[in-house]
């Protein structure tokens, strides 16, 4: 019987050491330096609108010229092979590769919610993800 009761009872001490942990975490105040930075935050930053149905016929072509091939000048690059989804929609290099091997002269941008974007490149140049599409289509590189 006492074998048992250690065991048993350190499990429940456990349980009390861990809840006493969550309550801590709940009760943790934030700093007035916290709450200033947050509010500084709010004034440049704002919530994400709600995305559109992925559902949707214009989501689903979105989705299926993202991973096109064929409109590239070698007929072997999408979107994704600059913005590769698996890595976040940005593919980690100093420059992007053109069709040709050739560097260009940016890096590529995450993609993620780039639909939300007020502008579209590094230089904001595109209004919006349709005037944005032609670019890298019609860049020489």
């Amino acid at each position: 019987m006492k074998k048992l009761l250690f065991p048993f009872l350190a499990l429940i001490l456990l349980g009390f050491a861990c809840r006493n942990q969550e309550n801590k975490a709940k009760e943790k105040q934030y700093s007035e330096a916290d709450l200033q930075l947050l509010e500084k935050a709010t004034t440049y930053f704002s919530k994400l609108p709600e995305p559109k149905d992925p559902t949707s016929p214009l989501a689903l072509l979105g989705k299926k010229l993202y991973y096109e091939e064929s409109v590239s000048a070698n007929g072997k690059m999408s979107c994704n092979t600059c913005h590769p989804i698996s890595t976040y929609g940005v593919d980690n290099l100093p420059t992007s590769p053109g069709h040709d091997g050739r560097r260009g002269t940016r890096n590529s941008p995450t993609t993620f919610n780039a639909y939300f974007h007020v502008a579209q490149f590094w230089d904001g140049r595109s209004p919006d993800l349709a005037d944005q599409a032609k670019g890298p289509i019609l860049n020489p590189i």
